[in-house]
């Protein structure tokens, strides 16, 4: 059962209520999709609602102060106060002790999840057993995969023998394959053997901007991953020892791709020439004079419920930036 629609006199809930689901403008609207189906139970009306799931949105254990949550919510201070002792007596939420720092605070509160609650384990939820056999429900797939095919034969004379001839080619053919390879390791594992790079692409144009187009690339998901991970734990849907964690290996990668991918195809002894005057307009350019990554910010940089490591991917690609990497090969015109 969702929110009451019978709030009628509740000059603070939202101006739109449809089939007792909430419609919310905001870039915490998304947010209710992770509403767990235990809290559509608890009667909840709507300005109670949008108060603690706001406070799902940042992070746990330090919750946000009765100001971020006005900020947050758009209510009153004396409307989010009220509701915050509702929500307390319903044990939905709890005040804060300490803040991220461990110093006493006095105006946080924190929404009350059971995974975290340690003092009382039976709270938290217990996944239901399965007792079903794996190998059984194998089997029983398997079964059904044999007569599928074998009504598939019936229905197409000679797809039996056409698909034993292919299997059998596909066996002799991975068998070369795997004597070429065995060759070539007996190869590199003689000491003797004179080793080569290969053959070096002639168009080093083509290359530069190739490696500098994937370097982009890896930053823009990168980021995006550092964004999603920090929005995951605000949630409490990550625990935050493990954002940390994802956080800093993350960081370590972007920088691996910013001076492999990027700073790797610059002649640094021309940039310092010049005293990196240029080195932004280099490592944003394609050798044909087109800009790789197009970044335009559509919203004010915010908290987005997590800690996040500042990297190379998060300072080239900022919370609320659109982006539009350019191909290496320009379209052509008209298409």
């Amino acid at each position: 059962m969702g929110p009451r629609a019978d709030e009628g006199a509740d000059i603070h809930q939202p101006k739109q209520l449809v089939r007792n689901k909430i419609v919310i403008a905001g870039n915490y609207a998304n947010n209710f999709q992770y509403a767990p189906e235990w809290l559509w139970e608890k009667n909840l009306t709507p300005t109670e609602f949008m108060t603690y799931m706001a406070l799902r949105y940042f992070s746990y254990p330090t919750g946000p102060t009765v100001a971020m949550l006005v900020d947050k919510t758009g209510f009153d201070t004396a409307v989010i106060e009220e509701t915050l002792h509702s929500l307390l007596e319903r044990e939905l939420v709890e005040p804060c002790v300490e803040d991220e720092f461990g110093q006493p605070a006095d105006d946080r509160w924190r929404f009350c999840y059971y995974k975290y609650v340690k003092d009382a384990p039976d709270q938290a939820p217990v996944p239901v057993p399965d007792d079903s056999d794996p190998e059984y429900h194998l089997k029983q797939f398997q079964a059904r995969m044999a007569r599928s095919k074998e009504a598939f034969y019936a229905a197409n004379p000679g797809a039996k023998e056409a698909e034993e001839r292919r299997a059998l080619d596909e066996t002799e053919w991975h068998a070369a394959e795997r004597r070429q390879f065995e060759e070539q390791r007996k190869k590199l594992d003689d000491p003797n053997y004179r080793r080569s790079g290969g053959p070096i692409n002639p168009d080093i144009n083509g290359m530069v901007d190739t490696v500098k187009h994937l370097g982009w690339s890896a930053l823009a998901q990168i980021a995006g991953i550092q964004y999603h991970l920090a929005e995951l734990t605000g949630l409490a849907l990550l625990d935050p020892d493990a954002n940390d964690t994802l956080q800093n290996e993350l960081h370590h990668l972007a920088e691996a791709v910013e001076w492999g991918a990027i700073r790797g195809v610059l002649d640094y002894t021309e940039i310092e020439a010049h005293d990196y005057l240029y080195e932004e307009e280099f490592w944003n350019t394609f050798t044909d004079g087109r800009e790789i990554a197009i970044r335009i910010m559509v919203e004010e940089e915010r908290g987005v419920g997590a800690p996040i490591l500042e990297s190379p991917a998060t300072i080239e690609f900022p919370h609320g930036t659109i982006y539009h990497i350019n191909p290496v090969t320009p379209k052509p015109e008209g298409t």
